[in-house]
């Protein structure tokens, strides 16, 4: 291959073709069997070259990609193209409507990993089969505007409603997605303040070829949880896939894959402003109140957005340099509640033989585990060394570069990121080439969910942010 910047792209359909299958998300995937096809699933595969170097990067549109698998993929990959794994990145879209491959039914699942890894494999020779010359431009722009942005961050700190106006540190307490209670009946408490800054930014890599489709990568922060809902088992590509679609339309000629960033803490809905206090809603929890009630208005402002980024704001990359850098990072463990083992254990089972019941739920939540979720991840942590390794990667392209991370990670920690990177535009991408859960910074909501699924000690989020900025600046 010439030493010239070379880009290929691919896509195939990997929508699970029979019912029953565990989906990921809100509620536990056991309870969630898909039964309906919204939208269907796809693998966009976008490959790049320059001269000896190649590398391919497969957008999986499903909720996480755990590190077991990404492994076995990655070696049929290797042996089907002779592409080393280290230059063989893949990461979930984590639509909450998408097949969750680590279920506790994995009976169910068996066929849709065989499916997924032959169509991964196809995915990735196609691509690289398709490497054309190419010149690369980028863009950002802002997802919204103050009052009406298109992420926002789902935790934050509240008061008892009669010191809304005259409150102390004391007074702080943690809320998760909705205020907490009637707030427009003048009782309970309102949100006064975010726990995290967001990334309001729309990032967008765009590769002109001139004898064939262009190829477009979007990079955003949201969760996908418009379609999710355990009332509403559907398959569907959520916000993601519309996105894509989208892009397409207003691109002729164009192939798009995309990319989620740091969206641990960070939700795909609108603020709503009430009597001067800002509150969080979800999109598919107050219909009512959000004006994007569907993931396709939702997609099609994105796209609106993504298309000031790279048609008007676009500059051309300088340089067409393509490099890699890679490490494996040795995290800590969290054993601190290694204790409650037993009690996670015996939770599970009542889980197992009850379901979420209201008395599950209160057994569980007695004995000090909080959800089930918790339980899970008690008994996963103690099972673990006192360390274990972390993917780290970090690709130079052009002007541009994208640091990966295997988490569900808080805004916060991809904020660092690119606010200390060398590079002209910096895409962060989580979810990517494997999944420990969450990544936990030292800022963490101390009673939200996500604290109890964490895998390794909390600080790590900040550790390594700062270890992608070296990265990043070795890069360079």
């Amino acid at each position: 291959m010439e030493k010239k910047l070379h880009a290929g792209f691919a896509r195939v359909d990997i929508t699970p073709r029979r019912a029953s299958v565990p989906l990921g998300g809100l509620g536990a995937s056991e309870y969630r069997l898909s039964a309906v096809v919204q939208d269907p699933l796809h693998a966009n595969a976008v490959a790049l070259g320059n001269g000896d170097e190649r590398c391919v990067y497969i957008s999986v549109e499903i909720l996480w990609i755990p590190t077991h698998y990404v492994n076995a993929y990655r070696a049929a990959i290797t042996e089907a193209t002779g592409l080393p794994a280290d230059r063989i990145f893949m990461c979930a879209i984590h639509t909450h409507s998408g097949p969750d491959p680590d279920s506790n039914l994995p009976s169910a699942l068996q066929y849709f990993q065989v499916e997924l890894k032959e169509n991964l494999v196809d995915a990735a020779k196609r691509a690289l089969a398709d490497l054309k010359p190419a010149k690369l431009s980028y863009g950002v722009a802002l997802a919204g505007h103050p009052g009406a942005w298109l992420n926002c961050d789902r935790h934050y700190w509240c008061v008892p409603i009669d010191k809304k106006d005259n409150y102390t540190e004391a007074d702080l307490l943690p809320g998760v997605g909705e205020v907490k209670a009637g707030y427009q009946k003048g009782v309970g408490y309102a949100a006064v303040r975010h726990v995290e800054d967001v990334d309001h930014r729309v990032q967008v890599l765009r590769f002109t070829r001139d004898a064939a489709d262009d190829v477009m990568i979007v990079n955003f922060a949201a969760h996908p949880c418009f379609v999710d809902g355990t009332r509403r088992p559907v398959v569907s590509s959520d916000y993601p896939g519309a996105l894509v679609k989208r892009m397409e339309e207003i691109f002729p000629g164009t192939k798009c894959a995309y990319l989620n960033s740091c969206a641990g803490n960070v939700v795909s809905g609108t603020n709503i402003k009430e009597e001067g206090i800002w509150g969080i809603t979800y999109a598919t929890k107050n219909p009512k109140d959000v004006k994007l009630r569907s993931h396709y208005a939702y997609a099609a402002a994105l796209a609106g957005c993504a298309y000031e980024a790279i048609a008007l704001n676009g500059k051309e990359s300088e340089t067409d340099t393509l490099a890699f850098g890679h490490e494996m990072y040795i995290g800590k463990v969290d054993h601190s509640k290694d204790h409650l083992a037993p009690q996670a254990k015996e939770a599970l089972k009542l889980f197992e033989q009850e379901g979420h019941t209201p008395a599950a739920k209160e057994w569980c939540h007695k004995s000090g585990l909080g959800n089930v979720y918790a339980c899970g991840a008690i008994l996963q942590r103690a099972a673990l060394p006192q360390t274990d390794e972390i993917e780290l990667n970090v690709i130079r392209i052009g002007d541009c570069a994208i640091a990966t991370l295997p988490f569900d990670t808080f805004s916060s920690i991809g904020e660092y990121v690119k606010a200390h990177s060398p590079f002209a535009m910096t895409c962060m991408n989580a979810y990517s080439c494997g999944c420990h859960n969450y990544l936990p910074n030292k800022d963490a909501h101390p009673e939200c969910y996500e604290a109890t699924r964490m895998r390794y000690e909390v600080g790590t989020g900040e550790l390594l942010a700062e270890e992608l900025s070296n990265m990043l600046k070795k890069l360079k």
